[in-house]
This record gives C-alpha cells, sequence and structure tokens, in this order.
C-alpha cells in the first residue's frame, strides 16, 4: 500500500494540484502561528497568553466549515481554492501594513482562517472524489503533504524571525502564496463537482 502512494501522485494531477495548495496553504498558516508570541512580546509587551486567546478566533473557520463545503458542492472547487488563496493573501497584506495594531492582526487572523478553511475543505473534497478504491490511501498523499507543510512553514517562519523580524515572516509567508499561486494556475483544480455517488465526488 505504502509503495503504491508514489503512483498515485504521478498519475493524478489533481491529487498533485491538492497536495500543493495544501502544503501552501497549511504551511502559511503556521507561518503566523509559530511565531505570533514573539510579535506580541516584540511589539506590545504582551505574553503567549494572548497568543493563545487569539487562537479563539480561530472558530470563525469552524462556523463557515458548512457553508464551504455546500459552496464547494454547489459552485467549483477551482473557486473555492482561488478564495482561500484570496482571504491568505489578503490576510498576510493585513499582518505587514497593519500589524502594528491589535485591530490589524485580529482581521488577518479571521481572513487567514477563512483562507486555510477554504482550502481545507476544498482540497479534501477533491482528493475524496478521485477514486471509489483508493480514496484513504489519496488522502494519505494529501495529508503528508499537508503536514510538511505545516512543518516547513515553522521551521522558516521561526527562523526568518530571528534573523530578519517581522517582515522576514511576511516574506517566508509571500514565498508560501506565491507558490500556492502557481499551483493553482498550473494544476488547475476541476471546475466542477459531480453530484455525490456513494459517498464521494467525481470531477468533471
Amino acid at each position: 500500500m505504502l509503495r503504491s502512494l508514489p503512483h498515485l501522485l504521478r498519475t493524478q494531477p489533481h491529487l498533485q494540484g491538492s497536495a500543493i495548495n495544501g502544503f501552501t496553504l497549511f504551511g502559511v498558516s503556521n507561518v503566523l502561528w509559530s511565531t505570533l508570541a514573539f510579535y506580541l512580546a516584540d511589539q506590545f509587551g504582551l505574553g503567549s497568553t494572548v497568543a493563545g486567546l487569539m487562537g479563539l478566533l480561530g472558530i470563525t473557520g469552524v462556523l463557515f466549515a458548512p457553508y464551504i463545503g455546500r459552496l464547494v458542492d454547489r459552485t467549483s472547487p477551482r473557486r473555492t481554492v482561488g478564495m482561500g488563496i484570496t482571504f491568505s493573501v489578503l490576510a498576510f497584506v493585513a499582518f505587514w501594513a497593519l500589524g502594528h495594531w491589535v485591530m490589524g492582526l485580529i482581521v488577518g487572523i479571521v481572513l487567514l482562517d477563512l483562507g486555510t478553511q477554504f482550502g481545507q475543505v476544498s482540497n479534501q473534497a477533491i482528493v475524496q472524489s478521485l477514486s471509489r478504491t483508493s480514496g484513504s490511501r489519496n488522502n494519505s498523499v494529501f495529508m503528508f503533504s499537508y503536514f510538511m507543510g505545516g512543518a516547513l512553514g515553522t521551521f522558516f517562519a521561526t527562523w526568518a524571525w530571528g534573523r530578519f523580524g517581522w517582515n522576514g515572516v511576511c516574506a517566508v509567508a509571500a514565498v508560501f502564496l506565491i507558490v500556492s499561486l502557481v499551483g493553482h494556475l498550473v494544476w488547475r483544480e476541476p471546475r466542477k463537482l459531480s453530484a455525490r455517488v456513494s459517498g464521494t465526488h467525481r470531477p468533471q
């Protein structure tokens, strides 16, 4: 089963696209959360407790997840993945331009969480639609890429913070987002998922 995973990735362009998008959007999410406590302490003299409280803003994504799922079914996963990238870009524009205000951070966190949720829900729908027989293995490929993105986002963000501060963190996020946009344009998610058949989708 493990030997079959590289073959699944090589032969399914939509799986490749979802893996890249998951890698980059979760990576860019961890770019923020791995450095936010450092930035709050440096910029505002606040502790990690406040960073943890800001994490409660993640309820935004939880509340919107059912709506995002319906949007994927009714419109287009390509459109919703694009919305995820757009929200994430706007989030780091807010962090870079308005991050010296707490309200700017709050706005950015809400936008970033929406971007992460749009990407995750859309990519999961795409991955589960690819095959009835290899759905679990396709999901394994996707989640491996997803968490690798998160790990590398954390690594590079903390490295950038130590050398270049907040501007360096935002630059790392920009690299992830550029890769995400390139993947979106090159691999091109399906424009429409068909109606559910035996619990799966099929891309058109």
